[in-house]
């Protein structure tokens, strides 16, 4: 079937709003014992937004991360089972569920050890921006 491409960014969104919501269900907190009647999760006010990490990388990177590429690909996957990592793409950036979690993660990762990331922002991350970014104009 054929779609706009405004109802494949809405899917799209949609998609990771489920995504974010099943990975962030550990940082909530119930509000009843009684399992069987409690709503899906939500993020309680008390609970910061998760945090992306950017890298900045050098010219060359796909060639010069090769040596360390699976070293990184171990410690993406440890923080996600360690569920500090909420997201993690080809090329694209991390979401953590928090600031210190991807500032302990950039002090592990060997991109960053051996000079292949030449600097980095760590920011809230917000799902209406990254929704507004994937609307067209």
């Amino acid at each position: 079937s054929v779609v706009t491409c405004q109802e494949l960014c809405d899917n799209i969104v949609s998609e990771a709003e489920e995504v974010i919501t099943g990975r962030l269900a550990n940082s909530v907190t119930l509000v009843s014992d009684d399992v069987s009647s409690v709503d899906p999760p939500t993020i309680p006010p008390h609970c910061k937004w998760p945090r992306v990490l950017h890298y900045t990388v050098i010219d060359n990177f796909m060639e010069k991360r090769i040596p360390h590429r699976q070293e990184h690909i171990r410690l993406a996957e440890e923080f996600m089972r360690s569920g500090k990592l909420v997201m993690k793409g080809a090329g694209g950036d991390l979401i953590f569920r928090s600031r210190e979690d991807a500032f302990d993660f950039v002090s592990l990762d060997p991109y960053v050890k051996y000079g292949i990331v030449t600097d980095y922002a760590v920011r809230e991350w917000s799902m209406l921006e990254s929704a507004a970014q994937l609307r067209p104009t």
